[in-house]
């Protein structure tokens, strides 16, 4: 009977050490992708465009001193491959013949990508717009744009 007893406080030893062993991995791999992400600096709504009903989202964060910027469609065809582009100025402003930034192409409905430039270079130029094309048929036809404001 003893013994019994004793074995049981070892199964729930070692189930409590494997538990919390498990958890501490959890949190570190948690806790690493946050850092990883690092600190965001605008997040922003990318509004249809050309009447597609495609809408994204966008985040951009300062990666260890340098722009990171994560895209996601939130409505539209997610198979499409999609061109991304930074320009100056704002969305609907005159026609942009040239993309200040090329963001990594839109796979799947997401982007990421990290630009060499610090944060407080890119924010000389806001305001800059992002916009995502309809495909890369027709890379000059808009399917979303958000401003990036100050």
């Amino acid at each position: 009977m003893l013994r019994d007893i004793i074995t049981a406080k070892k199964k729930s030893i070692l189930i409590a050490l494997l538990l919390a062993a498990v958890l501490a991995g959890l949190s570190y791999f948690i806790l690493r992708s946050a850092i990883d992400r690092g600190k965001t600096l605008w997040e922003l709504s990318l509004s249809q465009m050309n009447f597609t009903g495609d809408r994204a989202e966008a985040r951009i964060a300062d990666r260890d001193g340098r722009v990171w910027i994560a895209l996601e469609l939130a409505s539209g065809d997610r198979d499409v491959k999609r061109p991304a582009y930074i320009h100056i100025g704002k969305c609907g402003g005159p026609s942009r013949t040239y993309a200040k930034y090329r963001l990594t192409d839109m796979t799947d409905g997401n982007s990421e990508t990290l630009i060499d430039i610090s944060p407080d270079d890119f924010a000389k130029d806001l305001p800059l717009s992002i916009q995502v094309s309809q495909s890369f048929d027709d890379v000059y036809l808009g399917a979303a744009c958000g401003t990036i404001e100050r």
